[in-house]
């Protein structure tokens, strides 16, 4: 759905393995809300240079991947226990 004034596009997608619709909502063409067909929901914000500023996880029960990939969330890991 194309909502010119407000410079927004939401996509939806319906998968056969899920009730949830997957959405995915852009604003001036960066994403702003993105949610899984599991039916996870992340927003997103942006700073001034249009670079990714806030990232905002909601409905995530058990806890998503999301959050190990946030730099400030990095651990080291052992070379032990890094597996092949």
């Amino acid at each position: 759905m194309l909502d010119r004034e407000a410079k927004q596009v939401t996509r939806n997608i319906t998968r056969p393995d899920s009730s949830v619709q997957e959405q995915t909502v852009t604003v001036n063409g960066l994403i702003v809300s993105n949610r899984s067909k599991s039916n996870q929901t992340a927003t997103y914000s942006y700073d001034g240079l249009r670079c990714l500023n806030v990232l905002t996880r909601i409905n995530t029960t058990p806890a998503s991947l999301i959050d190990t990939l946030l730099p400030q969330n990095w651990e080291p890991q052992l070379s032990s226990e890094i597996s092949r």
